[in-house]
């Protein structure tokens, strides 16, 4: 389960759960423990070593979520190459249409990446710590804090929240929009949602939002330009809906 997780993410194709500060808080993470996953690529050049990934993850869990190094433990560094990517898309299960774009997509340059996890400081809480990042540019790809969220809940999106919540996170971490006009999902899924944007640089992002406080959980930003996926687009256009935000 927790590799098939890691390939959706790395592809950045499918909704997150249909499945995205200071060095001195980074060090204070528990040193890193490499998988044995990340032991087999060795074809992988480490330009990032595993404890600087877990800094960088460290840090990225307070800038994106504002989540401190007191609510996460135990970072498992692995990493994940392009031929990898490519095995895995080729393996994927889809319809002809499916296919055929993702043939398209082998063709594009794939990033070889970081996938660092982290376990919650409290047991009681249930979710997910997860960050991804592209060696080769060391930007943060996706990044996901998330606890207790309420799968069952499934309601429809305030508009008003939702636009607050997504200027706030863009000015935060600056960054900007080439359009204004955002899909945002009619109504929640496992607890959350999903905003879909298109960045200055072109770029597709999805940022996630907990369903019952719209504080921003996840972000994800499409860092290969992969071709969308057919069925993709038509769950986009009957799952979700324009909104501008100014």
């Amino acid at each position: 389960m927790r590799r098939r997780q890691i390939i959706a993410i790395t592809l950045g194709m499918a909704l997150a759960c249909n499945l995205s500060m200071m060095a001195n808080s980074a060090n204070a993470a528990v040193s890193p423990r490499t998988s044995q996953a990340s032991n087999s690529n060795s074809t992988i050049k480490k330009a990032i070593s595993d404890k600087e990934a877990a800094q960088m993850a460290s840090k990225a869990l307070k800038d994106f979520i504002g989540k401190e190094t007191s609510f996460f433990k135990n970072p498992v560094v692995t990493r994940y190459s392009a031929k990898e990517a490519i095995k895995d898309m080729q393996a994927m299960e889809v319809s002809k249409e499916d296919r055929k774009v993702n043939t398209e997509n082998t063709k594009k340059h794939i990033a070889n990446v970081i996938n660092i996890t982290f376990s919650p400081t409290n047991k009681s809480l249930h979710g997910r710590n997860l960050v991804v990042i592209n060696e080769e540019t060391r930007e943060i790809v996706y990044v996901t804090a998330f606890y207790n969220n309420d799968e069952k809940l499934n309601v429809k999106t305030d508009d008003s929240k939702v636009k607050s919540a997504i200027s706030d996170f863009l000015k935060k971490n600056g960054k900007s929009l080439s359009n204004k006009t955002v899909k945002v999902q009619k109504t929640s899924v496992y607890g959350q949602f999903e905003v879909i944007c298109q960045l200055s640089d072109g770029r597709e992002a999805s940022i996630f939002m907990n369903a019952k406080s719209y504080e921003v959980i996840g972000y994800k930003v499409n860092y290969n330009k992969f071709i969308k996926l057919p069925s993709r687009v038509k769950e986009e256009k009957k799952n979700f809906k324009d909104l501008l935000i100014k």
